[in-house]
């Protein structure tokens, strides 16, 4: 797994985030959370709350 998605699904152990916070606290450029995050979805990693928004996701880790 890279490096990208393992901070991305251990920042979301704290909880429910948005990617530009999960961009803050991993130091991960926001692109590349939603990038990975996408990856992560399709993978049924985790899941995203209000995908039908234009707005930033809310996700959390799929436990």
């Amino acid at each position: 797994m890279s490096k990208y998605r393992m901070k991305v699904l251990i920042d979301l152990k704290k909880g429910l985030k948005v990617p530009s916070i999960i961009a803050e606290s991993t130091g991960i450029i926001t692109n590349h959370v939603s990038r990975t995050s996408k990856e992560l979805k399709d993978k049924k990693l985790l899941i995203v709350l209000n995908p039908e928004k234009n707005k930033e996701d809310y996700i959390k880790s799929h436990n």
